[in-house]
């Protein structure tokens, strides 16, 4: 939790590595063997069981799709609400013209 809070507050960027040892990665692959990585880690996950792989996704995502569903709302209804301020239009000139934001809290 603590550094999903500070990948949320902060907005800065990580490298792959740097991620890696938080558990955000599981795999690597490069842009031009991305395709055929993907294809081999559903090739390796279609080998199970299809009824067990049904109730162990299941059991991990428990109420999940809920809390994400919850989340999503509540984070569109925000989001709509801050497009609507002068630091939301600051922001996004300040992304266009590549400099850091001068953001006032309204």
């Amino acid at each position: 939790q603590q550094r999903a809070a500070l990948m949320f507050l902060s907005g800065a960027r990580y490298k792959t590595e740097e991620v890696a040892g938080w558990g955000l990665v599981d795999r690597v692959a490069s842009a031009e063997s991305l395709n055929a990585a993907t294809l081999q880690f559903a090739a390796e996950i279609a080998e199970n069981a299809p009824l067990s792989l049904r109730t162990t996704r299941a059991t991990l995502r428990g109420d999940l799709l809920e809390k994400v569903r919850a989340t999503l709302v509540h984070e569109h209804g925000v989001q709509i609400e801050l497009q609507k301020t002068e630091d939301f239009a600051e922001g996004v000139r300040a992304m266009t013209e590549r400099r850091p934001g001068n953001f006032k809290g309204h």
